[in-house]
């Protein structure tokens, strides 16, 4: 089938957008709520990397946090500390831009657990952590 498109001028033109056809409604993850998130979380960064990040407040689009870090021999990080963060929070995921230029985003899992995605340059780490 060909499609020929035309354009009328004044009442009689319609938007293109009229046109399309229907998407689909994306499903949305449920939102966690932010009492939920508060407290301590330990874990370890592919088990390698000790991790936990303590959740201090959540407010509407943020969240107070500490992420502290262990030593990994394996990773070269003999090293341990902790960085005080505002974190994003958008109802589902939590957010820590990290001083060193990692993100660190945590979703929290039905099971009552934050699976956390860590990224630094072309590395990626991923941890379960629990309260």
């Amino acid at each position: 089938m060909r499609w020929r498109v035309a354009v009328l001028a004044g009442a009689l033109a319609l938007p293109l957008a009229a046109c399309a056809a229907p998407r689909a409604p994306q499903p949305q993850a449920a939102a966690t709520p932010p009492a939920a998130l508060v407290g301590q979380w330990n874990g370890s960064w592919d088990a390698t990397f000790p991790t936990t990040l303590v959740v201090e407040q959540v407010r509407p689009g943020q969240a107070q946090v500490i992420y502290e870090w262990g030593v990994a021999p394996a990773w070269n990080i003999d090293i341990p500390g902790q960085e005080r963060s505002i974190a994003h929070y958008d109802g589902r995921r939590l957010v820590v831009l990290l001083a060193n230029g990692a993100v660190a985003s945590y979703v929290a899992q039905p099971d009552g657990t934050l699976r956390g995605t860590y990224r630094f340059g072309s590395r990626i780490a991923y941890a379960t952590l629990r309260q």
